[in-house]
């Protein structure tokens, strides 16, 4: 499987509005709801700890809750392990190359 790298972040705070100053703080764009994005598009997302669409949190003291990946080829989502609930597929377009 090639993975190409993290697409995107999401993290489960305590503080919504002071979380929000953080990723700006080291230069991530604002991109709507609690998302920001770096240059090269990847981002991270902050949600609060009472969002229950998140995933379980780990068996570790983290507050981060899901990460997204990009992979080289669609079909290689197919062979990543379970749950497979836990991922969300976002393939590479043809024609774009992954920065």
């Amino acid at each position: 499987m090639r993975i190409i790298g993290p697409d995107e972040l999401v993290f489960r705070v305590n503080h919504i509005e002071a979380s929000e100053a953080f990723p700006t703080e080291y230069g991530l764009t604002p991109a709507g709801d609690r998302r920001f994005n770096a240059i090269d598009n990847t981002a991270i997302c902050v949600r609060s700890k009472d969002d229950l669409s998140l995933p379980a949190p780990m068996r570790t003291v983290t507050i981060l809750r899901q990460t997204t990946w990009v992979v080289g080829r669609a079909q290689f989502t197919d062979t990543m392990s379970q749950p497979r609930d836990a991922f969300v597929r976002h393939p590479i377009p043809a024609g774009k190359r992954a920065v």
